[in-house]
């Protein structure tokens, strides 16, 4: 299996953090740090000025590979394209 996860900053200091945003394939799954529970499609949590979003789960790697480019895709549409 493959996890699409995705991680941003969401803390009071934007401009410190400016283009740290992440979005990766993993073989594991996203683990909330406090209940220890993997974290379904869409679930997200909050933690020192981060969230993390589970984008989903998938049985191959191309498949993983297509949901993280459409997120892409989206990413650079919502900041304009890419110049």
């Amino acid at each position: 299996m493959f996890y699409v996860i995705g991680k941003s900053y969401i803390g009071p200091n934007p401009q410190q953090f400016l283009d740290v945003d992440t979005i990766e394939i993993r073989n594991a799954p996203e683990v909330h740090p406090f209940t220890g529970e993997a974290l379904e499609r869409g679930a997200s949590f909050a933690y020192n000025d981060w969230v993390t979003v589970s984008h989903g789960e998938f049985e191959t790697l191309e498949d993983a590979q297509a949901e993280l480019r459409k997120r892409l895709v989206r990413l650079v549409a919502a900041r304009g394209g890419m110049g």
